[in-house]
């Protein structure tokens, strides 16, 4: 995995509660995946950007497909 190094600032209080609640050696690995989570629920603030980015997991369907799919749901 790329990684890069950087330095942060903490107020103590916080540095104090993570040093007690993360093991010494997991410290970048818990701030990497709270910084992701966070980049991610900010994405998701754009409902708009949100559902074209979800189009790229989902297989293409036909115009005749979806109007199927609609139909059946009608009845």
């Amino acid at each position: 995995m790329d990684t890069q190094r950087i330095t942060i600032s903490l107020p103590g209080y916080i540095y104090k509660r993570l040093r007690k609640t993360i093991p010494s050696r997991g410290i970048s690995q818990f701030v990497a995946k709270t910084v992701e989570k966070e980049l991610m629920d900010m994405k998701a603030e754009d409902p708009i950007q949100g559902f074209f980015e979800l189009q790229n997991h989902f297989p293409k369907l036909t115009t005749k497909q979806i109007l199927n799919a609609i139909r059946k749901g009608r009845t």
